[in-house]
């Protein structure tokens, strides 16, 4: 629990206005929540009628809890957003001067030329994997395809008023928000304000790169919140793939199943059980490689 949300007022439909006007405004980022959920309950119609039984969140599960496809705008600026956000981060820390003036710019601007880039991205609220084509018009402008779109999404005049503010026109709609980029165990995330929504997008970083996290390079499994271990999926030198359910911890009343990001055989299980009170960031357990390596080479050879 990390805050309560309460409204009063003269009759229950200014009141809930008000709490739909509060949710709209409340900006949380850097673990999971459940404001979406509570965006979508005081919404919903049923709600707003006093249609209300303990059935209630199961009677409405498609539209409360069945995650949603990312809109095409939104996914277009994030793309926008992430590019000129790591534009502005490689020119303020690369700064040389003289003659690699001309190669500090991050913004990938071409002279006679549009250049397209993808990028590969993944929606977090509904697990959805994105490949997007970013064309660079200007510093400022933008025609962004997504995976859902016929038409590629044109975004002009995305400018940042400050590090965290932006505005810009998408397809001929002035927009305005906020936004938030940061590395956490092993991965970029970019956290998008708009509409009173919030999206969170996330990318993988190479183990190459001098901003990859160090528990991404070492294999090392961490806890994304605080919270109470409550299964143990796996054992000790147990070989695992990628994307397999490894910890299921509860946070905020709910479950969340921690999975593999690579194949590999399970390390450093013995300290952690169920019932133990976890710390966000804490690492869990490692998934070796050196072992990883051995148990391949003893099945080639079984």
């Amino acid at each position: 629990m990390i805050a309560k949300i309460v409204t009063h007022a003269a009759d229950r439909t200014s009141a809930l206005q008000l709490l739909q006007k509060a949710l709209a405004e409340t900006q949380v980022a850097g673990f999971p929540t459940n404001l979406s959920f509570l965006q979508d309950l005081s919404a919903h119609p049923a709600f707003e009628a006093l249609d209300l039984d303990t059935g209630f969140i199961e009677r409405h599960r498609k539209t409360l809890l069945e995650p949603q496809s990312v809109q095409p705008h939104v996914a277009a600026l994030a793309a926008a957003l992430w590019s000129k956000l790591t534009a502005a981060h490689t020119s303020s820390s690369t700064r040389q001067g003289g003659a690699f003036a001309a190669w500090q710019p991050g913004d990938s601007k071409r002279l006679w030329y549009k250049l397209t880039k993808p990028l590969s991205v993944k929606y977090a609220d509904a697990d959805q994997a994105l490949d997007l084509q970013i064309t660079y018009v200007s510093n400022t402008d933008y025609q962004v395809q997504t995976d859902s779109s016929s038409q590629p999404v044109s975004l002009q005049h995305l400018t940042l008023q400050s590090p965290d503010t932006w505005s810009a026109e998408v397809d001929g709609q002035q927009l305005r928000g906020n936004v938030l980029m940061h590395i956490h165990a092993g991965k970029q995330i970019l956290t998008l304000w708009i509409e009173g929504r919030s999206y969170e997008f996330r990318k993988a970083i190479p183990v190459w790169s001098k901003d990859a996290h160090a528990t991404a390079a070492h294999g090392q499994l961490t806890s994304p919140m605080p919270g109470k271990v409550i299964k143990v999926l796996v054992q000790e030198g147990q070989a695992v793939e990628k994307g397999q359910g490894l910890v299921v911890i509860e946070a905020m009343k709910m479950e969340h199943t921690l999975t593999a990001h690579v194949s590999g055989v399970v390390e450093g299980l013995s300290g952690l059980h169920v019932g133990t009170q976890v710390e966000d960031g804490q690492v869990l357990l490692r998934i070796g490689e050196a072992a990883k390596k051995a148990h391949a080479a003893a099945a080639a050879a079984g």
